[in-house]
């Protein structure tokens, strides 16, 4: 069977069941099986001769011919070519204009296209429809900006959102981006991230401070009092995270030195004066030295000092090498040289003699009341 008859067959079925039918009723009123049906139905879709009701595939979708639907306009296509010549329409115009509902008349129109007798034209940035022999020039029916007008408006307005250059011409987006990207292409504009969207500039742009300030406040959070939490990415330290001129770069270090034009010390870094964790408060930042910066991290996890030493030697006292309470307590009250008890002991001269000066092994209390008497400590 050829498609033109099975079309026909497809048509007459749903023209026997009142012009809607459900995938069910068509497979038994054709006899076809379900992948052939689909096959068909889709071919009908493209070609305008069906649609189905619900926006969605179903298990049972209900499908209905599109003369149907058309049926509905009020208006035939010569009334249509009539109105478009007298001033050209979209489709919402010409489905009030004809007190049609919408999908009617756009299922209509999308038909006398297809036969060639209208084509949609830009109009101030709109699609609008006129008759197929008439000439419009690319992009509208404005006359086109020359390159000089955009790279002004794009000098006056940068960083310049696509959208807003398009309204500003005129012209459609789609129109207005490839006359923008040719710009582009021969070395006039450049595009920036702003905002996670794109911008356009011209290529000597230079952010000012008070924009690139302004982009970091929106991207925080108030917490209250005088605290601005960032909301952005953060590094593996907690530091708030933005991108600077091609680079992921702290935000504090952006606020100190792009923005308020500060320049940091050598060896000298920053740390928060507040207790809230991402602050971007330029005036809870003060400059240290790294050092000093790394002293105040390790305290606050609890690294550093006596205690820590403590904590460390016990992690490794059973590390090969190391000392057991017995060995310090005979190395500290042995009469014995250093050398006499590393071979003794199978140790190095400078395990002993550490132990033995209490560089090492400082938190073991040695029993013995003669600790530290008699012995040669020449080695």
């Amino acid at each position: 069977m050829t498609m033109k008859k099975t079309m026909a067959q497809l048509l007459e079925a749903l023209r026997d069941a009142g012009g809607s039918a459900r995938e069910s009723a068509l497979r038994a009123a054709t006899g076809w099986t379900a992948e052939h049906l689909a096959m068909v139905l889709e071919e009908a879709r493209e070609g305008l001769l069906t649609r189905p009701v619900a926006t969605k595939p179903q298990e049972d979708t209900e499908w209905v011919a599109v003369n149907v639907l058309i049926a509905r306009c009020p208006w035939k296509p010569a009334r249509i070519l009539k109105a478009i010549t007298v001033r050209e329409m979209g489709t919402r115009e010409l489905a009030e204009a004809a007190k049609s509902p919408e999908v009617a008349m756009g299922l209509l129109l999308r038909r006398m296209e297809r036969a060639k007798r209208i084509k949609l034209a830009a109009f101030d940035g709109l699609r609008k429809w006129v008759p197929f022999g008439r000439y419009i020039a690319p992009g509208g029916s404005r006359p086109e900006p020359y390159d000089g007008d955009l790279l002004a408006l794009i000098a006056q307005h940068q960083p310049m959102r696509l959208e807003h250059l398009a309204e500003l011409t005129g012209r459609g987006r789609v129109y207005t981006r490839q006359r923008v990207h040719q710009l582009r292409r021969e070395g006039k504009v450049n595009i920036r991230g702003v905002d996670g969207s794109w911008r356009y500039v011209l290529p000597d742009y230079v952010r000012t401070s008070a924009e690139i300030e302004q982009d970091i406040l929106l991207r925080c959070e108030d917490v209250g009092g005088d605290c601005l939490r960032w909301s952005g990415a953060r590094s593996p330290q907690g530091h708030p995270l933005t991108r600077h001129d091609g680079n992921v770069k702290r935000v504090d270090i952006v606020l100190w030195t792009a923005v308020h034009g500060k320049e940091l010390k050598k060896g000298h870094t920053l740390t928060r004066t507040c207790e809230t964790p991402g602050c971007c408060n330029h005036e809870h930042h003060k400059q240290v030295t790294r050092s000093a910066a790394m002293r105040k991290a390790f305290a606050a996890i609890g690294f550093g000092g006596e205690a820590h030493g403590r904590r460390v030697s016990a992690a490794i006292r059973h590390k090969v090498g190391s000392l057991s309470p017995e060995q310090v307590e005979l190395i500290r009250t042995s009469p014995l040289t250093g050398a006499e008890l590393a071979r003794q002991l199978g140790k190095t001269k400078s395990v002993v003699q550490d132990a033995r000066a209490g560089r090492s092994y400082r938190d073991y209390v040695v029993t013995s009341p003669f600790a530290g008497l008699g012995g040669r400590s020449a080695c």
